[in-house]
């Protein structure tokens, strides 16, 4: 992680106009004589949609954050960026190099962008932007906290040494390019044709229905963690087989990856060995590195690859079993010469794709011992993500399977909207990613708690109060984190006189909620972040205590706003 450093910053807020280019004009305008940026920080407003024709030629280092959300403010949500069209109605997004919000062509920049929601639906509905940062210098960092991107499809360094920070962030609604298959993640480097990574650092975060690999490595990361983070509806791998080195996978949840199905056509796409498949963490051997790419800077030892995979859980649910079990499949096609082929495809058997790992990636661990994976569980399919997100997904590969081409999907519009507008995103957003307290996920990280994103408190497991003796407990808050307000829950196994209050930090009495005798039973009362005189408090750390006199218990919550 990068070491933090109290440096004093100069900002200026971005005045809303609703005029758009309003954000690339102003950033890009405010410099100094000598060219140097002359503001460190720009503040978005929130609850406003800055709309951006032009991509921001990134020439210095500064940070692009977002006013707080206030709570209990109806219809109010995070200071987002959108593309628009230029005055003739088209993109001035580049085509290739992948589009992005913020081009990257100068040396040794720092980008950090800060509680922001960026959306890449064109805001006259003609199309997305590619992503949302384009590296393309040397020794380039980009620093995400707190953001949600949404209805991207890449982000890829064509730079050398690039450094990508993602955390506490949301990448979702990966739409692929009409009629694309495969070509999406959050970011791709690492070699090849790519540019290489420095850092690839992805924490507390979710990437949620994405049509491709999640993450791109091509060979290797000088240095990669991807740590408390939800893999959720990924048609691809969580990250690209071939390479992936110096990678960690910690405290993660896999909730349906590889929802494309491993078949005898499709084999190599997924780097299977025969029939016998892949797991989720499905690692290749690769050859040392040839002339050319030593030439370039890229080494590596194939035997020494220092990939990690542990504390781990992972699920498929009922509706990608049940694809995986369709087929088989057979078309026809034209050749170049004007022949017809046929062609066939069939399912491997579920049982050679429902798993962490495979016998041949064993084989491949016994080879090179720096390749390591334990303490991985399988865990239960009881995740709260409304199953229409998954349906059309499963929809669209069923349209490409069929003949290997785009009959029905044809545009890229076709991802699962609850508020059926792709154009916007529902705020506050419509994906939830909780799973039920008593499946193996909620104990399978490395301090025994929770893996995946910590936004996704499990859900606590309801019992029948004559069937379970109650006990004196204090149960999490509920959400959490939360904005506005949460629940609290406790139960008494006995009459007692109990006092239920929230301190902060500082162990100063915020607000009490409960106070007097209570009889046996459980108890729910809530909170609305405001203190004993009715005034909002602060984003932040609370801890709230149950005490009876004789018993006290304390646990922890966040406020957001």
């Amino acid at each position: 992680m990068l070491p933090a450093t109290a440096i004093a910053q100069s900002e200026m807020v971005i005045q809303w106009n609703g005029i758009p280019g309003q954000i690339e004009t102003t950033i890009t305008a405010d410099t100094l004589a000598d060219g140097s940026q002359a503001h460190d920080v720009y503040i978005l407003q929130h609850s406003r949609i800055y709309l951006q024709i032009d991509e921001l030629q990134v020439k210095n280092s500064f940070t692009v954050r977002g006013q707080a959300v206030p709570s209990g403010q109806a219809n109010a949500f995070p200071a987002t960026v959108q593309p628009f069209p230029g005055p003739d109605g088209m993109s001035r997004y580049s085509p290739w190099p992948p589009g992005a919000h913020f081009r990257m062509n100068v040396d040794d920049v720092i980008l950090t962008l800060d509680n922001l929601l960026f959306n890449g639906a064109m805001a006259d509905g003609s199309g997305h932007v590619w992503g949302v940062v384009g590296p393309g210098g040397d020794n380039q960092t980009i620093k995400v906290e707190d953001n949600v991107w949404s209805g991207y499809q890449l982000n890829l360094t064509t730079g050398k040494n690039t450094s990508f920070y993602f955390n506490d962030s949301i990448y979702k609604s990966v739409p692929s390019y009409p009629g694309g298959v495969f070509f999406n993640g959050l970011f791709w480097g690492g070699g090849s044709w790519l540019g290489t990574i420095d850092s690839l650092v992805v924490t507390n975060s979710s990437i949620i229905n994405s049509w491709g690999e999640a993450l791109v490595v091509y060979e290797q990361v000088n240095h990669g963690l991807v740590d408390h983070t939800s893999f959720v509806n990924i048609v691809m791998h969580p990250i690209f087989f071939r390479g992936g080195n110096n990678m960690t996978f910690t405290n993660n949840l896999f909730y349906n990856t590889r929802i494309f199905g491993q078949s005898s056509h499709f084999s190599g796409t997924f780097g299977s060995v025969g029939s016998a498949g892949t797991g989720i963490m499905n690692v290749l051997p690769i050859d040392p590195p040839d002339t050319t790419a030593i030439a370039a800077g890229r080494n590596w030892d194939h035997l020494n690859r220092n990939i990690t995979w542990n504390n781990n859980a992972w699920a498929h649910d009922e509706q990608v079993l049940a694809f995986w079990q369709e087929g088989p499949w057979e078309w026809e096609v034209t050749n170049e010469d004007g022949t017809m082929e046929t062609r066939q495809d069939t399912m491997f058997a579920v049982e050679a794709q429902n798993k962490f790992s495979s016998d041949t990636l064993r084989t491949l661990m016994a080879a090179d011992p720096t390749i390591r994976e334990f303490n991985n569980v399988k865990t239960t399919a009881t995740l709260q993500l409304d199953p229409q997100y998954l349906k059309l997904i499963i929809d669209r590969i069923r349209d490409f399977r069929d003949n290997e081409k785009h009959d029905t999907f044809k545009d890229e519009w076709w991802q699962y909207e609850a508020d059926n507008n792709p154009v916007n995103v529902q705020w506050p957003i419509h994906e939830d990613l909780r799973y039920a307290g008593d499946s193996p996920a909620a104990t399978a990280s490395e301090t025994g708690g929770p893996v995946g994103d910590p936004r996704w408190i499990p859900v606590p497991v309801s019992v029948e109060e004559d069937v379970l003796p109650i006990h004196f407990a204090l149960h999490q808050n509920y959400p959490n984190p939360f904005n506005p307000s949460t629940e609290i829950t406790f139960s008494l196994d006995e009459p007692s006189d109990v006092k239920l209050v929230v301190y902060n930090i500082l162990g100063q009495a915020v607000r009490e909620l409960a106070s007097g005798s209570l009889t046996v039973g459980s108890y729910t009362y809530r909170w609305d972040g405001r203190n004993d005189v009715g005034l909002d408090v602060t984003s932040g750390l609370y801890i709230y205590t149950l005490s009876t006199g004789s018993r006290s218990v304390s646990r922890k919550m966040i406020l957001v706003k």
